[in-house]
């Protein structure tokens, strides 16, 4: 999972699945704030709370650090190295 602050939240599920959200009451106005991810998905909150979930992810981007690898597409070169600092 990726958190930084003023961003989103991101997970990314390799294998098996895993619920994914917000614990918040859901009313019939509001959109829903959970969702159970599956393996190969990434969820995603957005700082207003607004929830996604995509199923065409590349998994080397984000789990890569598990075999010893840094991976990254087409992201700004500020948000990498912010990222990369967290993990070294």
């Amino acid at each position: 999972m990726f958190a930084y602050p003023k961003e989103q939240v991101r997970t990314v599920v390799e294998e098996g699945s895993v619920l994914f959200g917000l614990q918040e009451e859901r009313s019939s106005t509001n959109p829903p704030t959970q969702t159970t991810l599956k393996h190969h998905e990434i969820g995603e909150i957005d700082i207003n709370g607004m929830l996604t979930r995509n199923s065409t992810v590349q998994l080397d981007k984000y789990l890569g650090w598990k075999d010893g690898k840094l991976v990254f597409y087409e992201n700004p070169i500020a948000r990498d190295r912010a990222q990369a600092g967290t993990l070294v």
